[in-house]
């Protein structure tokens, strides 16, 4: 700003002199021969003039200077900061593809999620104003194992319970008919992603599910409580309760983290027992675990007789039939025990026929192929009446019923299972004289043609009359009832008159 006044001032002085000496040698005072006046105001004049544009050509020159300078400032500037920002990007680019395309996998498995999440088949819900009591969700498992062991349990609720699962079986679909509310979610072999990807999708998902149904409660079954149940349901107040299926595998047992302080991830524990194995299980401190007698989906009186069950199942009564009902089975040297049972029923003679259940979750030989009708039911246990005997896997839920529905069975334990210890119940199962064990493929087709025989099952159908029927299931819907009862109290949480904010707005 002084610059620009100093070079105004100059300007006007150089042409007030340069004006005055002009007008001078006009005036009619020549006489006086005053030229040498006019000369040096002239000259001033133009000294002044000259020193403007000095002046101003110095000013242009150090604005160019400091343009130059500021440009070339800002041309350094702005290099370094691009170098710094393309070596940002590089490296995030090289850290992060992997998980881009993780993440980006992650988003496909949520939309698909919205396309698979059931209602039975039916639409999802709307946003639900009133409270679900109970929310049942189970592990992937083998099959419908952990499901169907929480749907015993459901059926001895109270009516005025309301209900829905959640399970990560494939298996899901054979429950359409059921009239339950099912959920599904596929597990992390299903979805084909990392667990940790997994873990964060399925915590996601349970946490949008339990903002829309608004459950009391919420019931697992499994070997492994996934940590986003944990989490969502200590974030909001919820009670988790474990249904942990017994006889563990001594090395898993011994490992896991979870069993034996279960209340790091949970807040009660029910252990359904076994009749084949007498177990006892510390799950930890602060913990009082409810321990029920075996749990089974049906009672004695559930069964159909067998006309019945062969008119249902479209047989012919003429025959004599054995259930083969041991899912994708295999034992430890990878032989198929459904075919090995099946060929090894079709040497009992023509009278005698292999029915096999079909499994949702097995694509191998059809049954035709290997001397076998197939049925597809749900639950299958209340058929029995119409089969001989039965041949099936030693899994928690299979032997369970037939020692409880008294129905003799060749029980053929999986040694790859990876936490239930089938081994031990088919053995413990066998020296009680409920079941014959078979754990080889000679071992089937021994036990098959032994248990086809009258005289020898007359003795296991004795050793079974013996067992008294009970149903653990009915004391864990019990024990959920007082659960639901006790969180309840939040219902009666109220207010009446009006909040400071609203009385503001009011007044407002």
């Amino acid at each position: 700003m002084t610059n620009r006044r100093i070079r105004a001032a100059l300007f006007s002085a150089g042409t007030a002199f340069g004006l005055l000496g002009l007008l001078w040698t006009l005036v009619p005072l020549a006489r006086y021969n005053f030229s040498w006046i006019t000369t040096v105001l002239i000259s001033i004049g133009w000294l002044l003039l000259l020193a403007l544009l000095i002046s101003d050509r110095r000013g242009r020159s150090e604005r160019d200077h400091l343009r130059i300078e500021l440009k070339t400032h800002d041309d350094r500037g702005l290099n370094r900061t691009n170098r710094i920002l393309t070596a940002i990007g590089d490296e995030r680019a090289k850290e992060s593809r992997h998980e881009y395309h993780m993440e980006r996998s992650l988003e496909r498995i949520e939309a698909r999620l919205g396309q698979l999440s059931t209602r039975s088949g039916s639409a999802p819900h709307a946003l639900n104003e009133e409270h679900l009591d109970i929310l049942f969700v189970t592990s992937n498992g083998a099959g419908l194992g952990h499901i169907t062991r929480l749907k015993s349990i459901a059926r001895h609720l109270g009516t005025d319970l309301t209900k829905e699962f959640l399970t990560l079986s494939r298996a899901y679909r054979s429950l359409a008919e059921t009239g339950d509310t099912i959920h599904y979610f596929p597990s992390v072999d299903a979805a084909g992603i990392s667990p940790k990807l997994w873990n964060r999708a399925f915590e996601r998902h349970f946490a949008a599910l339990v903002d829309d149904r608004r459950p009391r409660v919420v019931v697992f079954d499994g070997t492994w409580v996934y940590y986003g149940l944990t989490n969502v349901c200590r974030d909001q107040a919820i009670p988790l309760v474990w249904v942990q299926r017994g006889n563990w595998k001594n090395e898993v047992n011994q490992a896991s983290p979870q069993r034996h302080n279960a209340i790091s991830v949970v807040d009660e524990v029910i252990i359904p027992g076994d009749f084949a194995i007498a177990e006892q299980v510390d799950v930890g401190p602060e913990i009082e675990a409810v321990r029920t007698e075996p749990i089974t989906l049906m009672k004695r009186s559930d069964l159909l007789k067998r006309r019945e069950a062969i008119t249902e199942l479209g047989l012919d009564p003429s025959n004599r039939y054995v259930l083969v009902n041991v899912g994708g089975g295999s034992l430890g040297d990878q032989t198929d025990v459904r075919k090995t049972a099946c060929e090894a029923i079709h040497q009992l003679g023509e009278s005698w026929q292999a029915v096999v259940v079909k499994s949702p979750l097995t694509s191998g030989e059809t049954a035709q192929s290997i001397g076998a009708v197939e049925i597809s039911a749900y639950p299958v246990a209340q058929y029995f009446m119409a089969f001989e005997f039965v041949v099936a896997a030693a899994g928690y839920n299979s032997v369970q019923e037939t020692i409880s529905l008294g129905i003799p069975s060749v029980i053929v334990p999986n040694s790859r299972s990876i936490t239930d210890d089938q081994v031990a119940r088919a053995q413990g199962a066998a020296e009680a004289g409920w079941a014959i064990s078979a754990t080889t493929a000679a071992g089937i087709r021994d036990a098959i043609a032994r248990m086809a025989d009258d005289a020898q099952r007359a003795k296991v159908v004795d050793s079974l009359c013996a067992v008294e029927e009970t149903n653990g299931a009915e004391s864990a819907a019990q024990a959920l009832e007082s659960i639901v009862r006790q969180s309840r109290w939040t219902t009666k949480i109220d207010r009446i008159g009006t909040t400071k904010s609203a009385a503001k707005a009011v007044t407002d």
